[in-house]
This record gives structure tokens, C-alpha cells and sequence, in this order.
């Protein structure tokens, strides 16, 4: 068998080595999860097609390649469009035969709203990560005079790497709260309730961990303590030595919330707001 990811929108690559050494976010993680079990698991031949890559790799058993090629891959069984729809009707045409996914991360990129009528016709499936997120999406087309309360959607939660777990016998500090997500996630908030916990108890701190592309923080306050950006499973070991991990997402309600779900195998409560996924998960 063989599938091929696609990835029109990510920033920079990403792979199974990368996720192994340094901060990744929620989105590419995932998909270098499933691509890895699905080669492991299922013994397929599989492709993963990126914007902005410049060289073909390899990592645990995943080819990585420059979406420019992606016209000379061979004809897959299977294909998932990665949070955007720009090469649907263009793969749907190459390759007939495969069965096509779209794989929603996040909100609906506009050109979805525009242009979703592709998705039926092409019998198109889209995988949603929860089930707020599937609501979320119908109400949307709604909203846009879309016809497309027929779609065909699936939800599937993220997953969680299995090698986190709780730590036996670790001593948390009651002063140390934690931040893990991006930075419009909540940052400024979790800084400016920092602050304030600082001033009623200066042994109030805040560590923020770097999913990989938080930008640094110029101001150096006695509250704050930057840790950089850690691969998945060392930075939520490191966080079980905090009170709890503290989101107060308010503007941006997400589809899933990765860190959430991660932070609770971890053992370490979450503080956030009721929006988004937050509560399902």
C-alpha cells in the first residue's frame, strides 16, 4: 500500500528526526506519529510531500520530500491533504483510483469556504480531530451558504506519544506554572497572571517552554523563565515539577489541544478556558 501525505502550508520541514530532537508543533508531530505507524503498522510505502523542503529524506521508515516533486511520486492508494485543500482536484486527477482525505487541523482556511464543493466532488473525506471541531466545520459552511451539509466527516482525536507518562515520586513546586503552547495561544495572558502571582508571592514563576517557533522574549522579568524549545516527551517530563500547566486561551478556541491531552498523560492538571475542544478533551 501506498499513501501520500500532503503539506501545502508548514513553515519550515519537519520529520521524524526533528521531532526526536527539538520542539515540534501539534499538527506536524501528529502527522509524523501516524505516518510512522502507518509504515511501521501497516508495512506501507510512505510519502510525505512538504512546502518549503528543499531535499528528499528518510526517518523511520518516511520518505520526506520537496512538494515540487510532487507530480513524480507513484501512483499512491491513499492520499491525505494536510490542512488545506490546494492539490485536491489536482491529485484527484492524476490518480483516480486513490481515495482522498482531508485532514483538518485547525479553522477553515478560507479558500476551503470558497472552494469546498471539490470536496464532494471528489468524494472527499474530512477527518476533524474532534468533535467540537466536526460542529464547528458544518456550522461554518452553513454560515458561508455552502451546500455541503452532506460532507463526508470523520473525527479523529490526535494522537499522544506513548513514552510520556508520569514520573514516580516526583516532587512538584507549588510556585512553578508552566506554558507549552504557541504563542497566540494565551502567552501575554499567562505573563501578565505571572506577574500578578509574582506580586503577591515573588516565588511565583513561570516557565515557557518553545514549541519551535515562539519568537524570543526580549524583556528578562524575575517571573519568568524561559526553557527553549525540548522534544515532546523531555518537556513534558519537565513539566511535573509544576503546579500545573496554564493556558488562558481566550481569542483562539482549538480544534483539539494537543498540549492538553499530552500535559494530562504527563499527570499534570491544565489550567484553561472552556473554549474550543478544551473540555472534550
Amino acid at each position: 500500500m501506498r499513501i501520500l501525505f500532503i503539506d501545502p502550508t508548514n513553515t519550515a520541514p519537519y520529520d521524524g528526526k526533528k521531532m526526536r530532537t527539538q520542539g515540534m508543533g501539534g499538527s506536524e508531530s501528529t502527522l509524523v506519529r501516524i505516518a510512522e505507524a502507518f509504515a511501521s503498522d501497516l508495512n506501507a510505502s510512505i510519502t510525505v510531500a512538504q512546502h518549503n523542503r528543499t531535499s528528499v529524506e528518510t526517518h523511520f521508515g518516511v520518505e520526506y520530500i520537496p512538494l515540487t516533486q510532487l507530480t513524480k511520486c507513484s501512483e499512491p492508494n491513499i492520499v491525505i491533504h494536510q490542512r488545506d485543500i490546494l492539490h485536491i482536484s489536482e491529485t484527484a486527477k492524476k490518480w483516480p483510483n486513490a481515495k482522498q482525505y482531508f485532514w483538518l487541523h485547525n479553522s477553515f482556511p478560507s479558500l476551503f469556504l470558497k472552494q469546498g464543493s471539490c470536496l464532494l466532488e471528489h468524494n472527499v473525506t474530512t477527518i476533524t480531530v474532534s468533535f467540537y471541531h466536526a460542529q464547528t466545520l458544518q456550522h461554518a459552511c452553513w454560515q458561508a451558504g455552502q451546500n455541503q451539509l452532506a460532507l463526508s466527516i470523520r473525527t479523529i482525536y490526535n494522537p499522544v506519544d506513548e513514552h510520556i507518562a508520569p514520573i514516580a515520586h516526583t516532587e512538584y513546586d507549588s510556585y512553578l506554572i508552566s506554558y507549552t503552547s504557541s504563542a497566540n495561544r494565551g502567552l501575554d495572558q499567562a505573563i501578565n497572571v505571572a506577574e500578578h502571582l509574582h506580586q503577591i508571592d515573588a516565588r511565583y514563576k513561570l516557565q515557557i517552554y518553545n514549541p519551535g517557533y515562539i519568537k524570543s522574549i526580549e524583556q528578562e522579568k524575575p517571573y519568568l523563565i524561559t526553557q527553549g524549545s525540548l522534544p515532546c516527551v523531555e518537556m513534558n517530563q519537565a513539566i511535573q515539577r509544576s503546579l500545573a500547566v496554564l493556558i488562558p486561551n481566550t481569542q483562539l478556541p482549538e480544534a483539539f489541544g494537543l498540549v492538553f491531552a499530552e500535559a494530562n498523560q504527563a499527570g499534570v492538571p491544565v489550567i484553561t478556558h472552556a473554549i474550543g475542544a478544551a473540555a472534550e478533551v
